[in-house]
């Protein structure tokens, strides 16, 4: 589900765009500061193990409204970091265990083209760095890195999307992992001009050799509403996931509040 949520980001912004005020600082330096924050529940269950997952993510992004090196003004930029809080609860066997602490923080930088005729595009890349503990499994210890490409385009109050993505995983000593290929196709529908609705279906190929591809089908909403002073806009996604193999969640849900600050 964590996958989908730049996806997200580039959705929204097209479907809920709320008036700004006029502008004074230079135009590439021109766009919006967000900050994040929320949390996920999942569940699994695979074999004689069975996990409880909090997931609670702060995150920190700046979208660039007109960035100068790209070819067309409606051409976008946005770069973000996201920092987090794991707790998992495991029960193997009957055996309980507890761990918990920060995860891995990861950074991203996003590039948003919207051409007039052809479907928005949006070229992400991030890399993981390893700051969650490896000896509390909260981690690989491991750098991973991955690009994925974003298609879509409305059509009314419908719009369609497409994301294509590979990531490659850092090298452990104790387990054996693969890079490999993600993929997302869903439609969400505006509901008015604040609120949006949508679902994905996303697949991920294991990471293991031995392992299962990843299936999860995600509803998920955006509703935004008018901030006031510096606060321009308040957005609150909730989402849902329903896996349909063992390395997926049985189920997930999680809330994310974002906060626009317009810079002019």
């Amino acid at each position: 589900m964590r996958r989908i949520l730049p996806i997200l980001v580039a959705l929204m912004t097209a479907l809920v765009q709320l008036p700004a005020t006029a502008a004074e600082l230079s135009d590439w330096l021109r766009g919006e500061l967000e900050l994040g924050f929320g949390f996920e529940y999942s569940e699994y269950e695979r074999d004689s193990l069975e996990e409880g997952v909090w997931f609670v993510p702060v995150t920190l992004s700046y979208l660039f409204d007109d960035f100068v090196p790209t070819p067309t003004r409606r051409d976008q930029i946005e770069i973000s970091l996201l920092a987090s809080y794991l707790r998992v609860d495991s029960n193997f066997s009957g055996v309980e265990t507890l761990n918990h602490g920060q995860g891995d923080l990861l950074l991203e930088l996003t590039y948003l083209a919207f051409p007039a005729r052809w479907p928005a595009l949006a070229i992400s890349g991030r890399v993981k760095f390893p700051t969650a503990s490896e000896d509390d499994l909260l981690g690989t210890g491991a750098t991973d890195y991955g690009v994925q490409v974003e298609l879509f385009k409305r059509f009314g109050r419908f719009t369609p999307f497409l994301v294509g993505g590979y990531g490659l995983t850092g090298r452990v000593s104790d387990f054996d992992l693969r890079d490999g290929p993600f993929a997302s196709v869903g439609v969400t529908a505006s509901i008015g001009k604040r609120v949006a609705l949508g679902i994905a279906y996303e697949w991920r190929q294991s990471v293991s050799i031995a392992g299962e591809n990843s299936h999860e089908l995600l509803p998920f909403a955006s509703i935004a509403f008018p901030g006031a002073g510096p606060l321009r806009v308040v957005r609150v996604e909730p989402y849902a996931s329903v896996g349909f193999t063992e390395v997926s969640p049985k189920f997930a849900a999680g809330l994310q509040i974002r906060l626009g600050f317009p810079i002019r």
